[in-house]
C-alpha cells in the first residue's frame, strides 16, 4: 500500500463511486428499502475495518472530504419544500410515478435529515435534481393535461375537416370513375346503334340484290307467260270467229267444211291476228310495268337504305350530344360539391386555428400561473 498510493486512489474512487452508481440507482427506481439497504452496505466504509488503508488515511480524508464542500445537506431544504409542496392544490397533476418520487424524498429527508454519511452528502445535488424534476414533471403533466383537453375540443373540426376531406377525395375518385364509365356506355351505345342500324341496311340491301331473281320483277319471265296466254286467247279467238263467219245451217257437210275452212281463214285468222296483236301489246305492257315496278322498288329500298343511314347518324349525334351533356351536367354536379367541400376545408380549417390559438393563449397563461405556484420551490 506505501508503494502503491496513486493506484489506491484510483480504486477508492472505483469503489465510491460505485457505491454512489447504486445509490443513484435505487433513487431513480424510487426504492427506499433498496436506497437504505445501499447506505448500510456500502463497501467503502469497509476501508476502515482494513489496517492496510491506515497509511492511505491522509487520501482517504481528502477523497471524502471534497464531498463536504457543500455547507450542510441539502435534506433540510427537501423537507421544507416538500412540506409547502403538500399545501399545493395539485392533486389533478400527481401522476404515480411522481407521487411515489415524493414519497421516496420524504422518506430520505425524514430518515437523514441530521445525518453526516458521506453519501447523504454527496447525493445532495442528485436530491435537488430530484426534487425539480418532480416540479418539472407536474408543470410538464399540466401541459399533457391542456394539451389533451386543446386535442379533446378541437377533435370536432378535425372530425369534420377529415370528413370533407375524405368525401372531397371520394368525389374526385368518383369523378375520375364516371369520365371512364361514361365513355364505356358511349362506346356500347354507339356500337349497340350501328349494328341495328347496319342490320337493317343490309337487309335491306340483299333484297336489293335478290330483285333480278323474283319471278314478279323478271319482265321477260312475264313477257313469256304472258305471250304463252296469248297464244292460247289468239287461238280460242281464231276458232270462235271461224264459227261465227259460219252461220248457214243448211249447207251440207262437205259444203259446211269448206265453209268453215273458208271461214276460219278469212274471219277467225283475222280475229286472231287482232286477240294474238292485242294480246301481245297488252304483254308488252304487263312487261314494261313489271320492269317499272322492279326499278320502282330497287328504288324505294335505296330511299329506305339512304333513311336508315340518315338516322343512323342521327342517332349516333344524338347518343354523343346525350353523352356530353349528361357528362356535363353530372362533372358540373361534382365539382359543385368538390368546391363546397373545399370551402367547408377552408372554413374549418380557419376557424380550428383559431380555436387552437385561443385554447393555447388560455393554456399558456394556465402554465405561466402554475409555474409561478411552484416557482419558490424551484429557488
Amino acid at each position: 500500500m506505501k508503494g502503491n498510493i496513486e493506484g489506491a486512489e484510483e480504486y477508492l474512487n472505483d469503489v465510491l463511486a460505485f457505491d454512489f452508481n447504486r445509490l443513484e440507482l435505487a433513487l431513480s427506481l424510487n426504492s427506499f428499502g433498496m436506497f437504505n439497504f445501499f447506505i448500510k452496505t456500502g463497501f467503502f466504509q469497509n476501508i476502515f475495518f482494513e489496517m492496510e488503508f491506515y497509511h492511505a488515511s491522509d487520501l482517504i480524508e481528502r477523497i471524502v472530504h471534497q464531498y463536504y464542500s457543500v455547507n450542510k445537506s441539502s435534506l433540510e431544504t427537501i423537507k421544507k419544500k416538500i412540506e409547502e409542496f403538500k399545501k399545493k392544490n395539485i392533486k389533478d397533476y400527481l401522476t404515480t410515478e411522481i407521487s411515489h418520487s415524493v414519497a421516496m424524498l420524504d422518506k430520505i429527508s425524514q430518515l437523514y435529515i441530521d445525518s453526516k454519511n458521506v453519501f447523504i452528502i454527496g447525493l445532495s445535488s442528485q436530491f435537488e435534481n430530484k426534487f425539480n424534476d418532480i416540479i418539472q414533471g407536474l408543470i410538464g403533466k399540466l401541459k399533457e393535461n391542456l394539451d389533451n383537453e386543446i386535442s379533446h375540443k378541437l377533435s370536432y373540426y378535425e372530425r369534420m375537416l377529415s370528413e370533407n376531406l375524405s368525401a372531397e377525395k371520394h368525389a374526385l375518385n368518383e369523378i375520375e370513375n364516371f369520365k371512364i364509365k361514361s365513355r364505356e356506355d358511349l362506346v356500347r351505345t354507339l356500337e349497340s346503334i350501328e349494328e341495328n342500324y347496319n342490320m337493317h341496311i343490309k337487309l335491306l340491301e340483299e333484297r336489293i340484290e335478290n330483285i333480278p331473281f323474283l319471278e314478279k320483277y323478271n319482265p321477260q319471265r312475264s313477257f313469256s307467260v304472258n305471250m304463252s296466254n296469248n297464244f292460247i286467247v289468239a287461238f280460242i279467238v281464231m276458232i270462235i270467229g271461224a264459227f261465227a263467219g259460219n252461220s248457214s245451217p243448211s249447207l251440207e257437210d262437205s259444203s259446211r267444211l269448206n265453209s268453215f275452212l273458208s271461214a276460219l281463214i278469212s274471219t277467225g285468222v283475222k280475229w286472231g291476228l287482232i286477240s294474238f296483236f292485242i294480246g301481245t301489246l297488252i304483254s308488252l305492257i304487263i312487261s314494261a310495268m313489271v320492269l317499272i315496278e322492279k326499278v320502282d322498288e330497287k328504288q324505294k329500298l335505296t330511299r329506305k337504305i339512304n333513311s336508315f343511314k340518315k338516322q343512323k347518324t342521327d342517332a349516333l349525334n344524338e347518343a354523343k350530344v346525350y353523352s356530353e351533356h349528361r357528362e356535363k351536367v353530372t362533372l358540373e354536379n361534382y365539382n359543385n360539391n368538390i368546391l363546397q367541400y373545399r370551402k367547408n376545408i377552408k372554413d374549418i380549417t380557419g376557424q380550428r386555428d383559431y380555436e387552437h390559438s385561443r385554447l393555447s393563449a388560455e393554456a399558456s397563461e394556465k402554465i405561466k400561473a402554475f409555474e409561478d405556484l411552484l416557482a419558490p420551490l424551484l429557488n
